[in-house]
């Protein structure tokens, strides 16, 4: 008895001591520190992004999701495919973190050997490169550089948008250097309170759940509405999406979900896109937003 009670407990400190001596598993790493995004701006408009997070897959398994700058451990070594897709903040939210269907997967081969480190586009600098898919369609809505401006205030609004070029005032592309000599500026002064404006064109949309989002830059200290005019046959419908919270002194981009609404509405013909704003207290001082690099995307 007190024989086989040995030659147990040595063949259970032989197994634990093998395990002990096994080797790990030296990983190698994926480093996304940002993403370049890349559009022709003539037909695509600005490149300025909001993208903050990446979605990795390795040879169909899913390693995770990585808010950026990110240093992804890889558990595995030799020839690996990976496929990233982008993560925006859907309607400015944090919480609604989600990939934004517009954009393309990158997929690149990396031969992974133990402890080493690998970029993206390590001959340039180590940026991955975000393009819209070749079937998204970019209806660029307005970007203050033409003649004119496509957007108009409603019959109930008290003031307008107006073309602005100080130098204090237009969006600028910290990201990519682009033409930018001018923005769109709302300003309510003291006595007005109300302030509507529309798209002067009408989209005719996709829907039946298809994504269809708004991209825009925006600025200013007054809160302000974004949201839908469906036009129905015999009616028209008004459709807030979501209130846009002041950023005095800061520009930032965001990516509206049209989806809802567009899809909500069946019987549209077809569709504007409306900003609105009422001041809390009308006697108090003036106060202002602005934008810019506005376009609507959906995939065809």
């Amino acid at each position: 008895m007190i024989l086989r009670v040995i030659s147990i407990l040595i063949i259970v400190l032989s197994g634990f001591a093998s395990c002990q001596f096994e080797k790990a598993t030296i990983p190698s790493y994926l480093v996304i520190d940002d993403v370049v995004m890349e559009t022709d701006y003539i037909t695509q408009g600005t490149s300025s992004h909001a993208i903050n997070s990446a979605w990795v897959t390795l040879e169909n398994r899913e390693l995770g999701v990585y808010e950026l700058p990110a240093r992804i451990i890889i558990p595995f070594s030799g020839n690996q495919s990976v496929q990233v897709r982008y993560g925006i903040s859907v309607n400015g939210i944090r919480s609604m973190r989600d990939v934004y269907p517009m954009l393309e997967v990158t997929n690149t081969t990396f031969d992974l050997k133990p402890g080493e480190t690998y970029y993206f586009e390590p001959e340039t600098d180590s940026l991955p490169r975000a393009r819209y898919r070749t079937n998204a369609k970019v209806l660029l809505v307005e970007d203050f550089e033409g003649v004119g401006i496509s957007l108009q205030r409603t019959d109930k609004s008290d003031a307008d948008i107006v073309k602005v070029t100080h130098q204090d005032s237009i969006f600028r592309n910290l990201q990519r250097p682009e033409h930018n000599s001018a923005s769109g500026k709302v300003v309510l002064p003291p006595g007005q309170t109300l302030v509507e404006i529309a798209t002067s064109n009408r989209y005719v949309l996709p829907k039946g759940g298809n994504k269809v989002f708004l991209e825009m830059n925006f600025t200013g200290n007054q809160p302000f509405t974004v949201g839908v005019f469906a036009h129905l046959f015999d009616r028209l419908v008004q459709a807030p999406v979501v209130q846009i919270r002041p950023t005095p002194g800061e520009w930032r981009k965001i990516y509206i979900d049209l989806t809802p609404e567009i899809s909500g509405n069946v019987n549209a013909l077809d569709y504007q896109i409306f900003f609105g704003a009422v001041k809390a207290d009308p006697n108090s001082g003036s106060t202002e937003f602005l934008l810019d690099n506005i376009k609507i995307l959906y995939l065809e």
